[in-house]
């Protein structure tokens, strides 16, 4: 059914690495493994608030106590190995120095403290963890920490910048050209009432609107419905972006523009049709190495393949791998439409009701949280599982 993802899989390559600081670095796309330089923690600390003791001087600590002998909070850097015989207060995040395999942390709630000793409660329990983390006990040097193609969200530059790493190759953000073909056409933020047979633009709002998560930076160009004007789109900005998408223009015979105006340009075409709708009159192909979208104009249309087409084609340029969205089965709460000889695209809300997925139409106004698949050649009705496609994002 989706034979056309293998070909712009195999079209659309990543843009360039670059490095930048592990700061920089949150929501930008990993260009190679990365490695841990340091083991996490790089030193044994404390899990939890109370007092190091040795494991074989619990009952000591019970009967006759322990004398205090130091305090070690979280970044406290002169802490001494512990001696036989002493206890230490000790904090969440401090170091532990001495016979880590033989010391615990005894929890304050299961002690008492009288003057400059601490006993042991006769309720402690005899098995208790330890409470310290050894060094390299989250993870070993060497150890890789992401791959290739992973988006680097605030934990993982948390467990990065624990294993020592300072700096990260990422693939760069891609820079989206966006053209509005139609004379009919003017800027929302134009400043005046429409004409008649005028409309406002606003597909590029939702290109916007769906790549905004991925990091692409959007160009917007409006061009009127001539051949020339086109064909000079396409050759003066081809080299400037890392994708191209119009909209509009893609009408039959002489009101096809953009695909004259595109093989004039010397464009190539990969897919002339994608078998669905919408998507049966757009085209995907490349100008030079720059791919290019070519989409139907009305909104309604291009809304779904926001989601089914140009996201995915962005997040292959950042050099993910799990770029297609989440195909999931849910029972549809309501009789679809006639059958149709072309799979057809629709908003609808996705529902999780008696641990399982239902599915119904948008409402009018409404853009949905998935697309319902509607089979070619078929009729479903209530109650009928259905393929649908989670709108939203995800990461590897």
């Amino acid at each position: 059914m989706m034979g056309w993802r293998s070909v712009i899989e195999k079209t659309v390559t990543p843009l360039h690495k670059k490095m930048v600081p592990l700061q920089d670095a949150l929501g930008q796309i990993a260009a190679a493994p990365l490695y841990a330089r340091l083991p996490s923690p790089a030193h044994a600390e404390s899990l939890r608030d109370g007092y190091l003791c040795y494991q074989d001087e619990l009952n000591q600590a019970m009967e006759v106590g322990l004398p205090i002998v130091f305090e070690a909070a979280a970044g406290t850097l002169d802490v001494p190995p512990l001696k036989r015989g002493t206890t230490q207060r000790i904090f969440t995040g401090a170091l532990v120095r001495g016979e880590v395999d033989r010391l615990c942390v005894v929890l304050q709630e299961s002690c008492r403290k009288e003057g400059d000793r601490v006993f042991l409660k006769e309720s402690y329990p005899p098995k208790a963890p330890s409470f310290i983390a050894e060094a390299g006990s989250i993870f070993a040097a060497g150890v890789e920490l992401a791959v290739v193609g992973t988006m680097l969200d605030g934990w993982k530059i948390a467990r990065l910048a624990a294993g020592g790493i300072r700096e990260v190759p990422v693939f760069s953000a891609p820079s989206v050209f966006f053209c509005s073909s139609g004379s009919e056409l003017v800027a929302p933020d134009s400043g005046r009432d429409l004409l008649p047979g005028e409309k406002y633009s606003v597909n590029d709002l939702l290109v916007k609107d769906g790549i905004a998560p991925y990091g692409g930076c959007l160009h917007r160009f409006w061009i009127p419905d001539s051949h020339e004007e086109l064909v000079d789109f396409f050759c003066n900005n081809s080299a400037c972006c890392d994708l191209l998408i119009t909209s509009g223009g893609m009408g039959p015979g002489k009101y096809d523009l953009v695909r004259s105006a595109f093989l004039a340009a010397g464009g190539k075409i990969e897919l002339d049709s994608f078998a669905m709708l919408p998507g049966k009159g757009a085209m995907f192909g490349l100008l030079g190495k720059t791919p290019v979208l070519c989409l139907p104009g009305p909104p309604h249309a291009m809304a779904p393949l926001v989601y089914e087409l140009i996201i995915p084609v962005v997040r292959l340029l950042r050099g993910e791998k799990q770029v297609w969205p989440e195909t999931l089965a849910a029972t549809l709460m309501e009789d679809g439409p006639d059958s149709a000889s072309f799979l057809r695209i629709k908003p609808g809300m996705l529902l999780w009701r008696q641990q399982q997925w239902f599915v119904t139409t948008a409402g009018d106004g409404q853009s949905g949280n998935c697309h319902i698949f509607y089979p070619a050649g078929k009729k479903v009705c209530k109650g009928d599982l259905i393929t649908v496609h989670r709108k939203g994002f995800s990461f590897i």
